[in-house]
């Protein structure tokens, strides 16, 4: 869902950072704004994908392997109750 909103929302704004660098005069020692947003934002996106490895990989691969149930951060005391009825209460990573 968050990866749709992110190319929802950025991907018309580096056209358009892109049409705006081109519509204007240069000065050939300027560095355009766009290639250090693209930079920053490729920075956002690996750190994302590390802490979802990190996370959903290690620590719940972990957790499975103990035969442990573990939680969802948001609806994971919700959720196993109802799918499991005598389990225990899952532990947080």
């Amino acid at each position: 869902m968050i990866l749709h909103a992110h190319s929802i929302l950025f991907t018309p704004l580096c056209f358009v950072g892109v049409f705006h660098e081109i519509s204007r005069p240069h000065n050939p020692s300027t560095f355009p704004a766009f290639f250090l947003f693209f930079a920053l934002l490729w920075l956002f996106a690996i750190g994302r994908w590390i802490a979802n490895v990190i996370l959903g990989v290690v620590v719940y691969g972990i957790k499975a392997n103990r035969g442990e149930w573990a939680g969802y951060p948001i609806i994971g005391r919700w959720c196993i109750p109802k799918l499991v009825p005598g389990a225990a209460s899952p532990s947080r990573p």
